[in-house]
């Protein structure tokens, strides 16, 4: 697989499912957003947890993300506006309040929650 690959990237929204493409070196939120989808974000660092989606299939490289844990991880969430896609992906979206309640209750830091 080459670098500028791109990857078919399904959203599970609350205004219904929504499809694109996005490259490999392309945060997911821009390619979005570049599409025409509205998605939340505050800080584009990957540490406010507004972008926060539930990854259904597929992988990502959430490197670039200021606060990324192994935990959340494990626990099936991404950072949108961080995230670059490794494969083709399904995400929920909008699900920030889930991931700082998953947070707090196991004691991580939750901004804005």
């Amino acid at each position: 697989m080459q670098n500028n690959e791109a990857h078919e990237i399904v959203l599970e929204t609350p205004e219904g499912e929504r499809s694109f493409y996005c490259d490999r070196n392309e945060f997911i939120w821009n390619a979005a957003a570049r599409n025409g989808i509205a998605l939340p974000a505050i800080c584009h660092q990957g540490r406010c947890l507004t972008c926060a989606g539930r990854l259904l299939d597929g992988t990502v490289d959430q490197t670039s993300s200021v606060s990324y844990f192994d935990e959340d991880k494990e626990a099936g969430f991404v950072l949108l506006c961080t995230a670059k896609p490794l494969s083709d992906l399904r995400i929920r979206t909008h699900e920030q309040w889930i991931m700082r309640r998953h947070r707090r209750k196991i004691g991580m830091p939750a901004p804005y929650s």
